[in-house]
């Protein structure tokens, strides 16, 4: 994965992870929509959120963006222990902790893959 490309997914988590984090504090404002700033802040983020990922799959595939995408479970996770107090059971620290190995492989085979196709390519023009 390029760097730009790694940049801007973790943003594009970031985001989504905060949007989460938003509603959970916007529930209780409901169903008040005109003037709930954290509804309408996580809309804001929601909606960055989803510009930055489709800025990313120009350069990336999705089968590699969306696992670092998918640790916003662990993110959002975090969020809510720390700012509202919610469990994080040994389970679910086991659960995150399989999300970011789950990421590593993905992240670790598509380099591989990357390093074949370039030598394959590099093959066939050799040969060409």
């Amino acid at each position: 994965m390029r760097f730009t490309s790694l940049v801007i997914i973790l943003a594009s988590t970031a985001l989504t992870s905060a949007a989460q984090l938003f509603y959970k504090v916007a529930v209780p404002r409901l169903p008040d929509i005109i003037t709930n700033w954290p509804l309408i802040a996580g809309l804001f983020c929601y909606g960055l959120s989803a510009g930055l990922f489709v800025v990313a799959l120009r350069k990336e595939d999705v089968g590699v963006l969306y696992p670092v995408f998918a640790t916003s479970y662990i993110w959002v996770g975090l969020g809510a222990w720390r700012l509202f107090g919610e469990s994080l059971s040994v389970l679910k620290v086991v659960g995150m902790v399989v999300v970011v190995l789950g990421v590593g492989l993905i992240g670790y085979g598509s380099r591989r893959a990357m390093h074949a196709a370039d030598v394959q390519q590099g093959s066939e023009v050799q040969h060409g």
